[in-house]
């Protein structure tokens, strides 16, 4: 609402409370860890008190639907990280990642049924547990030596690649581009998005343990674009819980399961029109850039060093505590 009014020069009503109580996470992910007496994480935010009394609005709603952290940041750094998350690594940033490794992999001499497990189940599954319980570093240190290689030379790749492209994403959802573009096409029939050989040849799979492994590669180039994201927001103020909660926890907690039980469209499209349109609209250029670029980006200016001393390890831990 803040973005849209920005965008028609208006403001709020100035006799109300104006307070943001945003769940890290899917409405059904919310209701389901509720009803089993848990939660998930919200952000906070007060943009406007008359009385006094909105900070305490704010967390009463937080508290009420089971955040097991809550923290504090601004309406508009809350909608522009939700907005850009969504259209990064969240949504549109994965989408694009699984098509280019299922089809990297199918080049590579895989069967249909070994590329989707490489690709998809591999991420979904245990490279996104692993995360989820352990953290980003732990995932790194936990490989095979010949492993590790796999993992940084990917890393170095998709971390150049994509944060070129989430970088054109953060501005244009700063300055309303994204915001203006729903409002234009928000009432548009939604085109379908598990058409491609990819989500058709693995609608007869039944899900088993073959192969459930963490693939260097598809771990790799994951984490790459994950750190893009925490750098372009913080090279933007936005404070670090609010970067793992949209870059990493909304991530590993919420969204990518769906993916992992029904695949893509059940994740992408069980979100906002907003959420949806998004996506639609990046993934395809993140595939693109991938399939153009994997095989060009110098390697030799590797800086992987700075993902190792990466301050968002320490913070990522200390958020964990917190977890339900």
């Amino acid at each position: 609402m803040l973005g849209h009014l920005q965008n028609v020069e208006e403001v709020f009503p100035d006799n109300i409370n104006v307070v943001m109580m945003a769940p890290k996470g899917m409405g059904p992910t919310l209701r389901d860890k509720y009803l089993l007496d848990s939660g998930i994480n919200s952000s906070v935010a007060i943009q406007q008190d008359i009385n006094n009394k909105a900070e305490d609005i704010a967390l009463a709603w937080a508290i009420g639907v089971g955040s097991p952290y809550v923290f504090h940041t601004t309406m508009e750094q809350e909608y522009i990280s939700d907005i850009f998350g969504e259209r990064a690594i969240l949504l549109g940033g994965i989408h694009g990642s699984v098509e280019y490794l299922f089809c990297y992999y199918l080049r590579d001499n895989c069967e249909e049924k070994d590329s989707y497990y490489k690709s998809v189940v591999s991420l979904t599954g245990p490279i996104n547990n692993e995360i989820s319980w352990h953290g980003l570093l732990n995932l790194y240190y936990k490989l095979l030596l010949e492993d590790k290689i796999i993992f940084r030379e990917n890393y170095h790749k998709s971390y150049h690649i994509s944060k070129v492209l989430f970088e054109e994403i953060y501005r244009e959802v700063k300055c309303g581009n994204e915001i203006r573009s729903v409002v234009i096409n928000g009432d548009i029939q939604i085109g379908k998005i598990d058409n491609s050989h990819l989500w058709q040849v693995v609608k007869g799979f039944e899900m088993d343990t073959y192969s459930q492994s963490i693939n260097a590669k598809t771990a790799g180039m994951y984490i790459g674009a994950m750190m893009a994201q925490v750098d372009i927001l913080l090279e933007n103020g936005h404070c670090y819980s609010e970067i793992v909660n949209e870059s990493i926890i909304e991530a590993t907690d919420s969204l990518n399961p769906y993916m992992y039980q029904k695949g893509i469209s059940h994740m992408i499209d069980n979100c906002s029109t907003t959420a949806r349109l998004g996506a639609r609209k990046w993934a395809s250029r993140l595939d693109y850039l991938y399939e153009q670029n994997m095989d060009t980006v110098d390697v030799s200016s590797n800086t992987f060093d700075s993902f190792l001393e990466h301050p968002i390890h320490s913070v990522l831990e200390e958020l964990y505590k917190f977890k339900s």
